[in-house]
């Protein structure tokens, strides 16, 4: 197949320019894509980390509460009617709705004082009530209730008399929607969704309630990236290690590196575009040159030596066109000297021509002279013979 200058052209801009920028956008493609699925991947732990930390903040702000409200020396005054601390520890829940119940109990464990006896777990030689008559503000593990179903946290610190001596322990129980408000909240991304597990891997919080309690996977309902933190309690506090998760769709996270992919790759197809527009502008006249040149060429070859080849250019094309010209002028001297040449030698050749018939002539006339004395001599050696006979 024969290929013109301007096909050629072509082949030259796709395998120069269109073939390597497009390796290098193949290559810069899958690694922005890689890059910013890591940076994704930054994003959840970042958004994990500020969820510990509001998880945290919430632990700490319970622990301050207890803190706060085991120190009130109305507890440790054994002079004080229990009513009148009852009706402290019920105003305190008034402004506290995360409590469900506050119970201060003897050395022993038995309640004393409750603003509701719903504590529903039995503290006699409990861990967390040792610490908490060893004279730490401890925080439990999340307590599951199966009959009837419920979830809390307590946190237990010790109430001492004026003397510095524990006289007992109070308890808080604090129900587990507080916690589902921080963990229920949006994430960044639409698809996403934060959960908690306990120390035994079970779903506490999550915004399916339907999943709480259980174990295993955090969704079903579509392919799903994962990151997750621990938090653990210090031998202080108690001893529990949750852990906090995210879940967002992967698709969303690859539809946001593809969209950015596309911006890059439109940006990618106007740059080729451009370059092949400013390639076509800067080639067409060159390309337009060369053909002027050609049939330039090929009208010379047939004799019009005289012919220009009319092309306007101050680079190597125009330096060549000019070469043409004055190669055409060139052979167009010589033409016109062969051309006179030729005329001399035909002159020359008549001239030499006429001079070989003059002596052919005479050559012919003395050839005729020389036949007619042989003859006369054949004539008169008849005679003399004849004379002779007689």
């Amino acid at each position: 197949m024969k290929l013109n200058l301007k096909k050629k052209f072509i082949i030259i801009f796709i395998g120069t320019v269109f073939l390597p920028q497009a390796l290098i956008f193949s290559g810069v493609a899958w690694y922005l894509r890689d890059t910013l699925m890591d940076q994704e991947q930054e994003q959840l732990l970042s958004s994990i980390e500020i969820k510990k930390y509001e998880l945290i903040a919430f632990l700490e702000g319970a622990a301050a509460d207890i803190g706060y409200l085991s120190t009130d020396m109305l507890y440790a005054d054994p002079e004080i009617p229990a009513e009148d601390k009852l009706a402290h520890l019920q105003n305190f829940i008034a402004n506290h709705p995360d409590y469900h119940d506050i119970t201060i109990f003897n050395r022993d464990g038995n309640a004393m004082v409750s603003s509701s006896y719903d504590y529903r777990i039995s503290w006699q030689d409990n861990p967390l009530f040792n610490k908490a008559l060893e004279g730490r503000t401890v925080i439990s593990d999340v307590v599951i209730f199966p009959e009837p179903f419920g979830m809390a946290l307590y946190l237990l610190a010790p109430v001492k008399n004026g003397d510095g001596d524990i006289e007992s322990v109070m308890a808080i129980t604090m129900d587990m929607t507080g916690i589902w408000e921080i963990i229920d909240r949006p994430t960044p991304w639409e698809s996403g969704f934060y959960f908690l597990r306990d120390t035994h891997g079970r779903f506490v919080a999550h915004p399916d309630k339907d999943m709480l309690l259980e174990q295993g996977e955090p969704t079903n309902d579509f392919n799903y990236l994962t990151e997750s933190i621990d938090i653990t309690a210090t031998e202080e506090q108690g001893r529990f290690q949750w852990e906090l998760g995210i879940v967002i769709d992967e698709n969303e996270v690859v539809a946001s590196a593809n969209i950015f992919i596309m911006v890059v790759f439109t940006i990618f197809l106007l740059g080729i575009v451009l370059a092949f527009v400013l390639t076509s502008i800067f080639t067409r006249p060159m390309v337009k040159n060369i053909k002027k040149m050609n049939e330039s060429l090929k009208r010379i070859a047939g004799g019009e030596y005289s012919l220009k080849t009319d092309v306007r250019s101050s680079d190597e094309i125009g330096e060549l066109a000019q070469e043409v010209d004055k190669t055409g002028a060139e052979l167009e001297k010589a033409q016109a000297e062969l051309n006179r040449y030729s005329r001399n030698l035909e002159k020359e050749v008549g001239k030499r021509t006429k001079q070989l018939e003059e002596k052919i002539d005479q050559l012919e006339r003395m050839q005729k002279v020389m036949i007619g004395r042989e003859k006369r001599i054949i004539e008169l050696k008849e005679e003399l013979k004849e004379l002779r006979n007689k």
